[in-house]
């Protein structure tokens, strides 16, 4: 039993200095961790150009698309002050469709007539990876409508607003001194995750490496 721990050890030092371990234990586990953050950073970045989005609708509902495009228009802004989004109507999807191929638009939206009864509308790009711009569309749109379907049922959309407004949670870490410090999410999440995450890959790389070595020499021995 003396020998066995005797050769963990060695095998252990030899392993542990080799340029394998070293990348598998410390740089994988903050490459894994950088994977799931980096694109949260990246939603979290304000675009630098007009998004230009073609608008099909008939006009049965012209007052719920200029509401839609005001609440677009004070919500979202560029960097410089100007509106983050261009709006502009097509009488009909093919034109539309074309023009989103030949990327004269960026994409193109339809809002049929009865979309306060169905809820359905159709978003078209020819790239969707840009998952926080047809959010921003989504829930504007979303928002006027159920304003539009309030105001159909005399209720007071000001009202609503004000009931249904989300509270503020801060949170605070205290020390050991009492004193009490404005909590980071991020990092309470983020470094806990790196040492599990390099612990575990310590323990999978090295585990698998020394019990092989130890069946080895006792195969040799047996031999």
């Amino acid at each position: 039993m003396k020998k066995i721990w005797i050769i963990i050890k060695w095998e252990f030092l030899n392993r542990a200095r080799s340029k394998l371990f070293l990348f598998t234990t410390f740089l994988f586990p903050i490459f894994l961790v950088g994977i799931l953050y980096i694109p949260t950073l990246m939603m979290e970045i304000e675009p630098g150009n007009i998004t230009t989005v073609a608008l099909v609708y008939e006009d049965p509902i012209s007052s719920l698309i200029d509401r839609f495009k005001e609440k677009v228009d004070s919500s979202f802004r560029l960097g410089n002050g100007n509106p983050q989004y261009l709006f502009n109507r097509m009488t009909n999807e093919v034109d539309a469709m074309d023009s989103v191929a030949k990327k004269s638009f960026d994409g193109y939206l339809f809002i049929p007539n009865d979309i306060l009864e169905s809820g359905v509308v159709n978003y078209y790009s020819h790239s969707l990876s840009n998952i926080k711009l047809y959010n921003q569309l989504r829930r504007s749109l979303n928002q006027i409508v159920i304003e539009n379907r309030m105001i159909e049922q005399n209720i007071d959309v000001a009202l609503v607003g004000s009931l249904s407004k989300n509270i503020v949670f801060e949170t605070f870490e205290v020390d050991k001194s009492g004193l009490a410090s404005e909590g980071d999410a991020l990092i309470s999440f983020f470094i806990p995750t790196l040492f599990v995450m390099i612990l575990f890959m310590t323990i999978f790389m090295s585990g698998q490496l020394l019990l092989r070595s130890v069946m080895e020499e006792r195969t040799n021995r047996t031999i």
